[in-house]
């Protein structure tokens, strides 16, 4: 039997197949894990940048909710508080937003003056607001529209009804050049929107025992001023009580192109309660400085600061002595019941006076009297303004001396008894209209806002820090004017 014979060469070529073959294998292997990796890396990468497009765009959307939620913030404010004192371009300091929430995002807003026309009492506001969360930042912005009811006053007094006057002369002076209570002639004048004489009176403006109007005379429109403007002549002891000289319009009489409509008072929100009474009377106790302490019933020497105030009750000097009432910047006090001055001075003063420097400035002391009720001055100075829409018969008696400007249905003005023409100034009232009020819109009632823009500015994503705030300039410094002049 033939044994098979198995040649050398063949197991060599069978072997190297073999190793070939692992090789493939191998590379193969080596080939699909390393495209499995580079998918998974992929994958990885792709979800990774997924969760921080996701991250970044959560927080993009926090962020702009907390710049909505600031814009909203400075819009409210703006309608329910005392809008800011800004010089035009001005801006506010940045005020932060609290949103409810863990991991909320912050907001924050300011608020400039773009516009102001004093005229008309509209103002246009630019509020900038941005909200951050991480290092994602949004800003928003809106211009609003800022207008509430105003009245001007133009005119020493203005009624809708009559005007008496006992004793009594008007002019005028300009606080913005001396802060001194000093007369000067002409510009007094007096207006009523009326255009009938009442029954029971001479005239619908009385001018009686050596009254002098230093300025114009003014009814309503269409009206005959000649017949309803009564000029007394000379009285003397035969025919009246006391003599007087004759009264005299020095100006003209004229008539006014339109009736002005008065709007209600009404007290704003956010007045600061100084209680139902406050009364204020000479006092040997340290001078008051509101707010801050409890109200007495009685107080002596108070200054306001600058700021919204309402009271029920307002009296000076019916416990004793002199009352006295200052400000130390603008001041608006409304006064829900009587306003009763027996004897005192009340003043408003430019912004920053030390309290009790008596440097009148009318405009920063405005009285707004709501209702009807008492409304009355004996004697005294007073600095301010006095709107009274719904009290009749607002009283001006004894030797108050007053500047500034009263706007009321109708007037009773009364010198001390016994004055006539050429006597001393203090023997008579005195009525005197303030220059610096003159072309003023001063605001009363709620204010009306009108969105006029809305407008979101590009969001940015920042690696180190959050996005930086909108840079505004400061308000120019306003400087004070010059003070001193002469007296009566």
């Amino acid at each position: 039997m033939q044994r098979p014979t198995i040649r050398r060469g063949s197991r060599s070529r069978r072997a190297r197949t073999h190793a070939q073959r692992g090789v493939v294998f191998l590379f193969t292997s080596y080939l699909v894990s390393f495209t499995l990796l580079v998918l998974v890396t992929a994958l990885f990468v792709r979800s990774a940048n997924e969760v921080r497009l996701a991250e970044r765009s959560t927080q993009l959307s926090q962020a702009f909710w907390g710049a909505e939620a600031a814009l909203d913030k400075g819009v409210t404010d703006l309608q329910t508080k005392p809008p800011p004192y800004l010089a035009l371009n001005g801006c506010t300091s940045s005020t932060s937003v609290s949103l409810v929430g863990t991991n909320t995002p912050q907001g924050n807003y300011r608020t400039c003056l773009d516009a102001e026309d004093t005229t008309t009492g509209i103002s246009r506001y630019r509020i900038l607001a941005s909200g951050t969360k991480g290092y994602t930042s949004e800003a928003l912005s809106a211009i609003v529209q800022y207008q509430v009811p105003t009245i001007s006053f133009s005119h020493a007094a203005y009624a809708t009804g009559g005007i008496s006057l006992r004793n009594i002369v008007t002019g005028s002076m300009d606080s913005r050049i001396s802060r001194l209570l000093a007369r000067t002639a002409f510009h007094g004048d007096l207006a009523t929107s009326a255009t009938t004489v009442p029954a029971g009176r001479r005239g619908l403006v009385l001018l009686n025992q050596g009254s002098t109007v230093d300025g114009d005379v003014y009814v309503g429109p269409g009206a005959d001023p000649a017949a309803l403007v009564y000029v007394a002549p000379a009285l003397v002891a035969s025919m009246s009580i006391y003599s007087s000289g004759a009264s005299q319009v020095t100006g003209a009489l004229k008539n006014l192109s339109k009736a002005t409509v008065l709007p209600p008072v009404e007290v704003p929100a956010y007045a600061t309660n100084l209680g139902d009474r406050l009364s204020l009377v000479e006092s040997s106790s340290v001078a008051h400085s509101l707010p801050g302490g409890g109200l007495n019933n009685y107080q002596g020497p108070t200054c306001l600061e600058p700021g919204t105030y309402v009271v029920g009750n307002l009296t000076m000097g019916d416990g004793g002595g002199k009352g006295e009432l200052c400000t130390t910047g603008p001041v608006d006090l409304y006064v829900t019941g009587d306003l009763k001055v027996w004897g005192g001075d009340f003043y408003g003063q430019p912004t920053g006076t030390a309290p009790f420097q008596h440097q009148y400035a009318p405009e920063n002391l405005r009285i707004f009297k709501q209702g009807g009720g008492y409304c009355f001055l004996v004697s005294g100075e007073g600095a301010a303004t006095i709107y009274a829409p719904e009290t009749n018969n607002v009283l001006l008696m004894g030797g108050m001396r007053f500047v500034g400007g009263l706007i009321a249905p109708s007037f009773d003005f009364q010198g001390i008894a016994g004055g006539y023409a050429g006597s001393s100034w203090y023997s008579r009232g005195y009525i005197l209209y303030d220059e610096a009020l003159r072309g003023k819109a001063i605001p009363v009632g709620p204010a009306k806002l009108t969105t006029l823009l809305w407008s979101r500015s590009a969001s940015a994503a920042q690696s180190t820090a959050p996005a930086v705030a909108v840079k505004v300039l400061p308000p120019p410094s306003v400087g004070q004017p010059v003070t001193g002049g002469c007296s009566f």
